[in-house]
């Protein structure tokens, strides 16, 4: 019962994190491309990201913590599991936890991406 409600708990993680990423991922689609309707169809979703984005990292903290507790408790630390929360870590800890006068905006696009490939292997693994 208790690894059922650990795995929802890595779905409800996972969903975040890649609601999270798309918010980076909106931003470089709308500064790379020149196409006008393309970079409208951005500007309309940019808006919803950007407002949820901190609750979407907040919820996937919060679930991923519950995920490791019940299915990553018992393997090797090297775990790839281990890995995405840590990369999770350390861009709440630059989101909440950063100075008024540093602009970490380039170090968070980058660790979004990081976060989102660690995913993409944490699945594949």
């Amino acid at each position: 019962m208790v690894k059922i409600y650990s795995l929802l708990f890595g779905i409800i993680a996972s969903a975040s994190i890649c609601l999270y990423s798309f918010m980076y991922i909106l931003r470089d689609i709308y500064y790379y491309f020149e196409n006008k309707s393309l970079r409208r169809f951005v500007n309309k979703l940019l808006p919803f990201f950007s407002k949820y984005n901190f609750l979407l990292l907040v919820l996937a903290l919060i679930s991923s913590l519950f995920h490791i507790l019940g299915v990553f408790i018992n393997t090797p630390i090297f775990s790839t599991g281990y890995v995405v929360f840590f990369i999770l870590l350390i861009i709440a800890k630059l989101t909440f936890f950063s100075s008024r006068g540093s602009n970490n905006s380039y170090i968070l696009k980058i660790l979004s991406y990081l976060l989102l490939f660690a995913l993409i292997i944490h699945y594949c693994i």
